[in-house]
């Protein structure tokens, strides 16, 4: 049987070991990883390992593309927010080499990065948050309220502000602010994969029960007609392909209110997986242009808690890692 080759990078971040644990357990997918780090986890797990220059680099596509080429590579999963746009822009670059990208269009994901756009283009469509890029808003909102950065990302400089003297602490020192109005309610996450015509498949809501520096550590999938509707509206305003998630929080009536969409997989899709919808095995399927199996509803009630888990490698390994990967890459 012919295997497909996935390249997946960069290894290190929490999607990509979220989406290297789904992938894996596939018969007929040969998993490649990436990374400019030769220590992380991910790259000394026994899968064919490439050290590839940061994404900074102006030598990181020329690496890259010179590994897709020589590996045979059939399609290329980006795996962290700074990567998805590059590629998105190198799509047809990469696709003349015989590989697809695993990304949505540049104009969705650039949507994605800018909240207050994003909030617009939805405006009337999803419910959402009071918000404003206009300091003055301030006087017309209720304390608390919330600041954020408008193309922020993993909970990093946003914050709960209890009054006047805080917004102005706050507004001096974020760059490109958005102020909300402060949800206090309960916090959901809905992953949801749509085809190659942007044609939703499947949306899981899942409660955000507790977090640590953005990252989801305990969850639980739920029922939430809501959340899945509003699913099927973004889905109709924003030209989105393959795996994204939203996320959402209720206001003061229990009102669940959109807070931010990013279009890629999330490192807690796992939980999706586990309870009947593998969002990264289909997600490569549909990029593949292979056929999917029906996607049925994900199994309601089921948690999830993480943990620490270590990973052990030698020196040998590592300098086997760090000195080969390049060469290969530039032979």
């Amino acid at each position: 049987m012919m295997k497909s080759r996935i390249l997946i990078v960069p290894i290190g971040s929490g999607m990509a070991m979220s989406a290297l644990k789904d992938l894996s357990k596939a018969d007929d997918l040969e998993i490649i990883v990436a990374d400019s780090d030769p220590v992380t986890p991910g790259m000394n797990m026994g899968f064919p390992s490439f050290v590839v220059p940061s994404i900074e680099d102006e030598e990181f596509f020329p690496v890259l593309e010179e590994i897709i080429v020589r590996e045979k590579i059939d399609l290329v999963i980006p795996c962290l927010d700074t990567f998805l746009i590059p590629f998105a822009r190198r799509r047809a670059d990469i696709e003349r080499l015989g590989a697809k990208v695993m990304t949505s269009p540049t104009e969705a994901l650039e949507l994605s990065r800018d909240k207050w756009e994003m909030y617009t283009r939805l405006e009337g469509k999803v419910p959402q948050p009071k918000s404003s890029i206009d300091p003055s808003i301030i006087d017309e909102l209720r304390y608390p309220i919330f600041i954020k950065p408008r193309d922020g990302s993993g909970s990093i400089n946003a914050f709960k502000v209890e009054n006047r003297e805080e917004a102005e602490f706050y507004l001096s020192r974020i760059s490109n602010p958005i102020i909300q109005e402060y949800l206090p309610g309960r916090e959901y996450t809905v992953d949801c994969i749509a085809d190659m015509n942007g044609r939703l498949l499947s949306a899981s809501p899942r409660l955000r029960i507790r977090t640590k520096s953005g990252i989801c550590t305990i969850s639980k999938t739920v029922s939430n007609a809501l959340l899945e509707e509003a699913a099927g509206k973004i889905t109709e305003e924003i030209p989105v392909n393959g795996p994204f998630f939203f996320q959402a929080k209720e206001d003061e009536s229990g009102l669940p209110k959109l807070t931010e969409i990013n279009i890629r997989l999330a490192g807690t899709m796992a939980l999706t997986t586990r309870a009947g919808v593998n969002i990264p095995l289909t997600a490569v399927r549909i990029f593949l242009g292979q056929k999917t199996p029906p996607i049925g509803r994900t199994k309601k009630g089921l948690y999830l808690a993480r943990y620490w888990e270590e990973i052990y490698f030698s020196e040998t390994q590592l300098e086997s890692i760090s000195s080969t990967a390049l060469e290969n890459a530039h032979a």
